[in-house]
């Protein structure tokens, strides 16, 4: 109420009373994931469409209610790589042959915020039934914006562990459980053939903070990032031949709106 008064919206008692307030036409679900089910549960129930930010849910359990929920009703998942424009410029680059076929794709990625001293406020994204880990958030939208450049697995293997069973509560001297995964490795084959190894680390990052190599018959791009490249601009070097890779400029006509 207090913010409604503030801002001069309207306010609301609970999800299901906002839902039903027919100048509603798309509710947007962004808090902490053990909410999501929830939240986005009620507003279908109601038939309003949804869009929740990614992860969806705490687990594929929690997500297929939602998806139950939905009854073929228009929602979305909010994975906001997707309307990047150098990410979306690297897609058309694959698909018009930059680097001939792709032979494979290799990925590099460190998260710190798994491994580095945590604050209080993200504590729960140390427990991994809580679903707000670096396998669901970070490795999440890394492996859709790698999807999205190159193409889905359609052969997978993958090994997980927690090498950093406690890690220290920022100012505070003391180390905290972490039952998160801090160690994802993944290999396995894409639709057209090439191999995709993928390595995502917690910790502080050696060197870039995200790694992504596509080696082709024709070609080669590199992608880096100081982090996360959802939420980070990231720098796109390529090569054709036998030439060295240099920086390559996104091309006016990609932005942030995505049609």
């Amino acid at each position: 109420r207090a913010a409604s008064e503030v801002y001069g919206v309207p306010g609301y008692a609970s999800v299901e009373q906002l839902a039903r307030d027919r100048g509603v036409d798309l509710v947007v679900v962004a808090v902490k994931v053990p909410r999501h089910r929830e939240l986005v549960v009620s507003a279908l129930e109601v038939g309003v469409p949804v869009l929740c930010e990614w992860p969806l849910a705490v687990d594929l359990g929690e997500a297929r209610e939602m998806e139950r929920a939905a009854r073929g009703m228009r929602s979305f998942v909010g994975l906001q790589g997707r309307s990047s424009p150098v990410f979306r410029w690297l897609a058309d680059l694959v698909a018009g042959g930059y680097v001939g076929e792709v032979l494979s794709v290799t990925v590099v990625a460190s998260s710190v915020e798994w491994g580095t001293p945590v604050s209080e406020r993200a504590r729960y994204t140390l427990d991994r039934e809580l679903g707000a880990t670096m396998l669901t958030i970070a490795f999440g939208h890394a492996i859709d914006l790698v999807a999205m450049v190159v193409g889905e697995l359609e052969e997978v293997v993958a090994t997980t562990a927690t090498r950093r069973p406690r890690v220290p509560l920022g100012g505070t001297g003391r180390t905290v459980p972490m039952t998160a995964v801090d160690q994802i490795a993944v290999s396995g084959r894409l639709a057209g053939g090439a191999v995709l190894s993928v390595h995502h680390r917690g910790g502080t990052a050696s060197g870039a903070g995200f790694s992504l190599v596509i080696d082709g018959t024709e070609g080669t791009l590199e992608v880096s990032a100081p982090t996360h490249p959802h939420v980070v601009a990231v720098t796109v070097r390529g090569a054709q031949g036998h030439a060295r890779p240099a920086e390559l400029t996104l091309p006016d006509g990609y932005d942030d709106y995505p049609r």
